[in-house]
């Protein structure tokens, strides 16, 4: 089944539901062709999922292409909450998702009530338990022997149920049983794989996600700031109510309002995932990710502490 909305939206199907969005629309006309398309949404006779996917990743690109983006990103906000609440129940269900957080990103622009109408649901990782059955199951539908207690050192060495990464440390580890063909996965063979392989060359690439999406959810000045914190984070363990301190007044010297940055930067980094609160003191969750983050400065990071005595020295020498 398929209908024209318009000129330049095709709707197509109920099981295969898709839309075709023509580069014919611009900026005189995008609202009329979305008003369009969500009054069909709720007209169809079988309720509609209509998912916008990475709509921060959008939002921040509209905000940077144009010397009107907060304008552009507060006026498409605006309208879209404005669309569903007039169509009330009889609209599509609506999700939006990203790699990166939208909460954030809506903050930082003073707009937090454009997005007042949705409903916040952060999928958490999975258990032990789970993680342990999903390794199982892959190691045995895939064949592969393993000792006992390897599904369980696979959690322990991650130290959070990323399903992702419960899947990629199967992979590099059936890869590297291959590659030097061994009978059976061991304990040993896990802290070999996760030194090697995610640590490795092939990890790094994996992970690099991490600080590209980084990079996507903060300002320069911010990014600088969030790169600083993860790397005292990782090589000291935690970052602390001190190194706070000592980072608002370093970065206080090159930057207005650095008190503002650095809070923004912290809000980002727990809601999306990087850092976890606890008792005052901000440290990873995921271990993989604290010591990748920890290998790429190890060689040349000076922690803030040992900063605040070179501050002093170059006080004496003046």
């Amino acid at each position: 089944m398929g209908r024209r909305i318009g000129k330049r939206i095709e709707e197509f199907g109920v099981y295969n539901f898709r839309i075709k969005i023509r580069a014919e629309i611009d900026a005189g006309n995008w609202k009329r062709h979305g008003k369009n398309l969500l009054q069909a949404c709720a007209r169809n006779k079988k309720p509609v999922l209509l998912v916008i996917d990475e709509l921060p990743i959008f939002l921040k690109r509209m905000l940077e292409d144009h010397d009107q983006g907060p304008r552009r990103v507060d006026e498409f906000l605006s309208w879209l909450r404005g669309e569903f609440q007039q169509l009330n129940q009889d609209g599509p269900v609506l999700i939006v998702s990203g790699s990166i957080g939208l909460e954030p990103f809506v903050r930082r622009l003073k707009i937090p009530d454009r997005i007042n109408y949705l409903y916040s649901y952060r999928l958490k990782p999975w258990d032990r338990s789970t993680c342990i059955r999903c390794f199982e199951h892959l190691a045995n539908s895939s064949g592969v022997s393993t000792e006992n207690g390897v599904a369980e050192a696979v959690y322990e060495a991650l130290s959070i149920g990323i399903p992702h990464y419960i899947q990629s440390f199967f992979r590099r580890l059936n890869d590297f049983a291959i590659r030097h063909q061994l009978d059976q996965i061991t304990v040993e063979h896990v802290d070999t794989v996760y030194r090697t392989e995610l640590l490795g060359p092939a990890g790094w690439i994996d992970l690099g996600h991490y600080r590209s999406r980084l990079k996507d959810a903060l300002t320069e000045a911010s990014y600088i700031i969030a790169e600083t914190i993860l790397a005292e984070a990782a090589i000291q363990g935690m970052f602390t109510s001190e190194a706070r301190a000592t980072i608002e007044v370093e970065y206080g010297r090159i930057v207005k309002n650095a008190q503002e940055h650095i809070a923004e930067v912290l809000d980002v980094l727990i809601h999306d995932g990087y850092l976890v609160l606890k008792d005052d003191e901000y440290r990873f969750s995921f271990r993989l990710l604290k010591d990748w983050w920890a290998a790429s400065f190890k060689e040349n990071y000076v922690p803030l502490s040992e900063r605040q005595n070179w501050d002093k020295f170059r006080k004496t020498e003046q």
